[in-house]
């Protein structure tokens, strides 16, 4: 099964800013990680290991595609 190292960086959609300690989940998986102090976030994704959950507190939990 072969693997891709997804990265990016997670802001706030108004203000810009980073989002510090957010939740980076694999979808159906306990595989995930947090954000660092700049928003930055890396995960080693399986091929089948399509969707993302990002959660932070005072947000909505976001559910994204990554199979691009």
């Amino acid at each position: 099964n072969a693997q891709r190292t997804l990265t990016g960086t997670l802001t706030d959609s108004k203000s810009g800013e980073a989002l510090i300690g957010a939740s980076v989940a694999v979808k159906n998986s306990v595989k995930g990680t947090i954000t660092d102090i700049d928003g930055n976030f890396s995960l080693v994704l399986a091929d089948d290991e399509k969707t993302l959950v990002i959660s932070y507190t005072g947000y909505s939990t976001k559910e994204v595609d990554v199979s691009a």
